[in-house]
């Protein structure tokens, strides 16, 4: 009988393969030169540092690294939230690009990381305890820009701390939101709401946002107020609460209109967005796709350019929506704005 099992699953398998590739071969050509700075940027001396803060209230240091070029001047600063059980060392690909365009990338290791001893099952609720820690380490690691171009020499007198943008992914897009403006419920009280919002980040990417929730109601969405981001793909459903992309498309209708307000919906993409956080896989992922990738981590270079760096043609790429032209038939790469 276990014979059998094996021959049936196997027969099942090869059944399947298929339309596995019909599906692949399905996907229509792209055109990456509708992209925003497809591929590395200029700058190629891209350093790491791996350090660690003393953060008043934290029970542990907060671990972080810092990603740049060893070269570029007046860096902005970008400061990226990882997903549920990640750490400081995720994100490579986005990381290293963003450096290689002249950013200091920085990543804090929140306390729900597997490096803290926080074990992976995204069904327990505990693990998103500590939810409100992760916009005051994001706001801390701002508080710290100085101090850090004097742990990392390399950096004295090459940032620019006045511009700086804020962005993560899955439970880190939740983070950015927060930090975007999204004041949400107290779940014990007489209606107050948290407001951790971090005024001086200029811009802010949101990728695979998070819809209402018991805390996260059509009121705390209406208040994001900020220039924004976000990003989304018709597989990306929510491993913890088994919804679909809908649910994440709740936080682009409860955002409020306004000027700089985008949204990228990928069709076929999956949580994992073809590998944005680099050798880090985990159940739900998806495939590998190079464009997918590209796609991400450009966008969100046109929104930091054109925010922080204040670049016309950026600027002109937003508005424009030009990632929709990538495939002829316009509809892999949806472009929406609320203006």
């Amino acid at each position: 009988m276990r014979l059998l099992g094996y021959f049936l699953g196997f027969v099942f398998f090869m059944a399947s393969l298929p339309a596995v590739f019909a599906n692949e071969a399905a996907k229509p050509p792209v055109d990456t030169s509708a992209f925003y700075k497809p591929g590395m940027g200029p700058y190629k001396d891209i350093s790491k540092f791996d350090g660690q803060l003393s953060m008043p209230s934290r029970r542990s240091a907060l671990q972080y690294r810092a990603t740049f070029s060893r070269s570029a001047r007046a860096m902005p600063v970008i400061v990226w939230s990882h997903g549920a059980f990640g750490s400081h060392t995720a994100y490579v690909p986005l990381a290293e690009y963003w450096a290689s365009h002249g950013y200091l990338v920085l990543q804090p290791t929140h306390s729900d990381s597997m490096r803290e001893g926080t074990k992976p099952n995204i069904k327990n609720p505990l693990v998103f305890k500590d939810w409100d820690d992760r916009p005051r380490e994001v706001s801390y690691l701002i508080d710290q820009l100085q101090n850090l171009e004097t742990l990392i020499p390399p950096l004295k007198g090459r940032v620019d701390g006045s511009k700086i943008g804020i962005g993560g992914h899955s439970f880190g897009a939740h983070t950015a939101q927060l930090l975007a403006g999204m004041q949400v419920k107290r779940l014990l009280g007489g209606g107050e709401r948290y407001d951790f919002h971090e005024k001086r980040a200029q811009a802010f990417v949101i990728v695979s946002p998070q819809g209402t929730s018991k805390q996260v109601d059509a009121a705390a969405l209406a208040k994001i107020d900020a220039p924004f981001l976000m990003i989304t793909g018709t597989n990306d459903s929510a491993a913890n609460n088994d919804k679909d992309y809908k649910w994440r498309m709740e936080a682009w209708n409860g955002a409020p209109a306004g000027p700089d307000r985008y949204l990228l919906l990928m069709d076929g993409a999956y949580h994992g967005f073809g590998g944005i956080s680099g050798a880090v896989r985990f159940t739900g992922a998806g495939p590998a796709d190079a464009n997918e990738v590209d796609a991400v981590r450009g966008s969100a270079l046109a929104m930091f350019d054109a925010k922080l760096r204040g670049d016309a043609a950026a600027e002109s790429w937003l508005k424009n929506g030009t990632i929709s032209g990538a495939t002829q038939d316009g509809t892999r790469f949806t472009w929406l704005s609320k203006q």
